[in-house]
């Protein structure tokens, strides 16, 4: 980089690599989020504004609803598979009422959270089947 070249474009797209190498060296589950911007910005002599619109602190699944939502699987004869969720859901908020869980459904392509989303009704009625069992487990 030249010491009078000071590209908003090229700082943008190096910011952008830095956050999804940090993320990916993380877990594989884990998002990339731009806090190395303003250490680029600084190098690169670049100006930058953070304008942040929401800040939700992740939440903790209950073990006593996970273990519900596993014991429902395998009397459904099906393999649960636990795994961290980094999208905000109605859980966030409902765990300052009630303990929570969440029951993730087979999407094709493994396509979710998008137009193409596509989960087969068969795999509906499975989920169904496992909410409905493990309330059931919960309510004794």
């Amino acid at each position: 980089m030249g010491e009078l070249r000071r590209d908003a474009l090229a700082g943008a797209a190096e910011a952008v690599l830095a956050a999804e190498t940090v993320a990916s060296a993380t877990s594989p589950s884990c998002v990339a989020t731009a806090g190395r911007i303003e250490a680029i910005c600084r190098r690169r002599q670049l100006s930058f504004e953070v304008d942040e619109h929401q800040r939700t602190a992740p939440v903790t699944t209950s073990p006593v609803v996970t273990d519900a939502v596993s014991a429902a699987c395998a009397q459904l004869g099906l393999r649960a598979f636990p795994m961290p969720s980094g999208v905000a859901h109605d859980a966030q908020v409902l765990t300052r009422l009630a303990d929570v869980g969440m029951i993730f459904l087979r999407c094709r392509a493994g396509i979710s959270h998008a137009p193409d989303e596509y989960v087969a009704p068969d795999d509906v009625l499975l989920g169904a089947q496992v909410m409905y069992q493990a309330t059931r487990q919960l309510d004794e």
